[in-house]
């Protein structure tokens, strides 16, 4: 829909004087990649950044190891990574050990997964996250739960907290707390998560005590950590919680739990004082595979809620009085390996709106949803969507919500903090017709009691008040795309240039595009990064000393990972197509063992 340039221009003055310019990069930079061997290009380090508009990865020769555990933040307004953790030490960004930052998580299984099995790295699933301390700039609790020294099995007993100050070591940061003890009795091992307080500010850490059958939340305040806040709260379950997991919606109202030998509970929250009610049985069981897997998560809007095993994805409502009446199966896994099974596992909400899935092997994929806020096959499911530039050894990280508000007239509504927007969109280029775009809204604190409206100024003259607009543009150009959020509170803009079939040119009149390539030299694959173009038909071939094409693939904006495993050592030419005109050349070396 089109709309007069001068009513949108309202808009783009108002938001001027009303930009909400705080920050919400938290979750931008993902860190994954195991056992880094300089003579074996698949291992080393996987850093994933979603702040383009578009995931882009990186390979990295990072001696650190990721297993399970993952836990990452990144500066909330460049999205530059801080600091992280394996679970075995925190380090800041230049990959070194923190100060004071040496052995969290103590205990024999720490010494098991960080030194005797050659610092692989903690291997518990939601092992933790961080989180930015309230009203303490540029301080953060790292939150982390340790495996029992004394219970069989993988029992969790230790709930931890350390406190890291960024201030210190010029922006490097401090630990001036380490291994501060929570609640040391047994947990469920996947039961745990974090929301924001009804206030807007503080933040709730929930988990679950097992031999009392007793709900478990800690408030993280300017003041520091209190509780645990005990309720009494019963929740069917069998006598194996290995397989059991939960998780929140991004709208802090429902807890869901999954146990494939008891089946699907919901359960809703009070954000004011962290306790659950209002449980709900329904009688959804896995079907059990060879290797056990049970997991879920919500869509970004919170309507729907995603339910996979090993080899099954499923998707139910959640707005209607028997989800289980709305079950549907979105995909089955279909047998990929590499060279190990490429299953589906664990599951996070990223900053682009999809969510993404692990596999339960070491392998170089994610799997992810595209479009995970439509209901049916529409959700857009892509198996191996995402090709690694090293394998992922079981990595998923777990962020809570950092874009949530608080509950605006609720009884801890007292700050004065509003749900003031913060804009964010992505964009999908329509790889039929390379001029296609859809535009997909993901901007936070839009809540409904706020009254939300949407202005997209296309640069192209056409405005829309969709969500998410599909445009085609005339002709090949250089356009500016803005989005203006505004509600009752405020409003916010983020405008992204799109290069669609053009970009610099030399004095020639040649096409410049921007390419990384790595690594280099290359073993059984390379990286290649387009930045800042969004191709026609764009192709790479790889020409070989004798002059030979022996490879030839279409290639895209954002990471591109071309294999050549099959390839013989030697010097080859990386030639970059455009419309069948040579546009860049490139030199790379493929070593072999």
């Amino acid at each position: 829909m089109k709309y007069p340039y001068l009513a949108l221009l309202f808009y783009i003055v108002f938001t001027f004087f009303t930009n909400n310019i705080r920050a919400q990069l938290y979750d931008n930079t993902w860190m994954m990649g195991c056992c880094y061997d300089p003579n074996h290009r698949i291992t080393g380090g996987v850093n994933l950044r979603f702040d383009r508009g578009f995931v882009d990865t990186f390979y990295l020769p990072r001696k650190i190891s990721f297993d399970q555990t993952a836990m990452y933040i990144s500066n909330p307004k460049s999205g530059d990574l801080l600091f992280y953790s394996n679970g075995c030490h925190i380090y800041n960004k230049l990959d070194q050990i923190m100060e004071g930052g040496e052995l969290i998580n103590p205990g024999y299984p720490r010494y098991k997964y960080c030194e005797e099995f050659m610092e692989f790295g903690y291997f518990m699933p939601r092992g933790g996250t961080i989180l930015p301390w309230p009203q303490k700039q540029n301080e953060y609790a790292l939150i982390h739960r340790a495996y029992s020294d004394k219970l069989s099995g993988d029992s969790v007993d230790h709930l931890y907290f350390s406190h890291i100050d960024m201030n210190f070591n010029n922006g490097l940061g401090k630990v001036r707390q380490k291994n501060v003890i929570l609640y040391d009795k047994y947990m469920y091992k996947r039961h745990f998560g974090v929301v924001r307080h009804a206030n807007g500010r503080d933040w709730w850490i929930m988990t679950y005590d097992v031999k009392s059958d007793t709900s478990l939340s800690f408030l993280l305040s300017p003041e520091g950590f209190s509780g645990p806040f005990k309720q009494y709260f019963p929740i069917p379950r069998s006598n194996i919680d290995f397989y059991v997991n939960s998780s929140i919606s991004p709208d802090g109202n429902i807890v869901a739990r999954i146990d494939p030998n008891v089946g699907l509970f919901l359960m809703d929250i009070d954000r004011t004082s962290g306790m659950l009610s209002n449980l709900r049985k329904f009688d959804f069981w896995l079907n059990p595979d060879i290797v056990v897997v049970a997991n879920l998560t919500f869509s970004p809007d919170s309507k729907l809620i995603y339910v996979n095993s090993r080899n099954y994805l499923y998707q139910l409502y959640l707005n209607i009085d028997d989800p289980l009446s709305s079950l549907s199966l979105i995909d089955s896994f279909d047998g990929f390996r590499d060279p190990f099974s490429v299953s589906f596992y664990l599951s996070q909400n990223s900053l682009d709106g999809r969510i993404y899935y692990n596999a339960t092997n070491g392998v170089r994929y994610l799997h992810y949803i595209n479009n995970p806020n439509e209901k049916g096959i529409e959700c857009n499911f892509k198996q191996r969507g995402l090709k690694l530039p090293a394998q992922n050894t079981f990595t998923m990280p777990y962020f809570p919500n950092y874009r949530l508000g608080p509950i605006d007239g609720s009884e801890s509504d007292t700050l004065g903090i509003d749900n003031v927007p913060w804009a964010w969109w992505r964009y999908d280029q329509d790889t039929a017709n390379y001029r296609c775009f859809e535009f997909m809204d993901l901007s936070g604190y839009l809540t409904e009691e706020s009254v939300p409206e949407w202005y997209w100024d296309l640069g192209d003259g056409t405005q829309s008040r969709d969500t998410s607009p599909i445009h085609c543009f005339e002709k090949d150009g250089i356009y500016e795309v803005c989005l203006i959020v505004r509600n009752k509170y405020g409003s916010d803009t983020l405008c992204r240039t799109l290069n669609v079939g053009t970009s610099a040119t030399n004095d020639e009149g040649k096409i410049i595009i921007k390419t990384d390539i790595f690594p280099n030299p290359a073993s059984d694959h390379f990286v290649l990064n387009v930045q800042d173009y969004l191709p026609e038909r764009m192709y790479l071939h790889l020409i070989n000393a004798q002059g030979q094409t022996v490879l030839r693939e279409r290639i895209y904006q954002g990471s591109n990972v071309i294999d050549t495993e099959q390839l013989p050592a030697g010097l080859y030419s990386v030639v970059i197509y455009e419309r069948g005109a040579v546009v860049k050349t490139e030199k790379i070396i493929v070593l072999r063992d």
